[in-house]
């Protein structure tokens, strides 16, 4: 049978629960900071493709008034 007490090699079990959470909140926290990057390089990627639209919008402008 599997012991949490084996695995953790720690005999509290307030600790083992204290070092669960501790556990979960960095998970929950790193979780948050993936989401607001994965946020950002839609933004960017966004901006990107506009500014290569304008950049082809000029450069076909460009071409037109030679």
């Amino acid at each position: 049978m599997f012991y949490f007490k084996d695995f953790f090699q720690e005999d509290d079990v307030e600790r083992i629960s204290a070092m669960f959470l501790k556990q979960e909140e960095e998970n929950f926290a790193l979780f948050n900071y993936v989401n607001e990057l994965s946020h950002e390089i839609e933004t960017l990627t966004n901006v990107i493709d506009n500014l290569h639209e304008k950049i082809g919008k000029i450069e076909m402008t460009a071409i037109l008034l030679k």
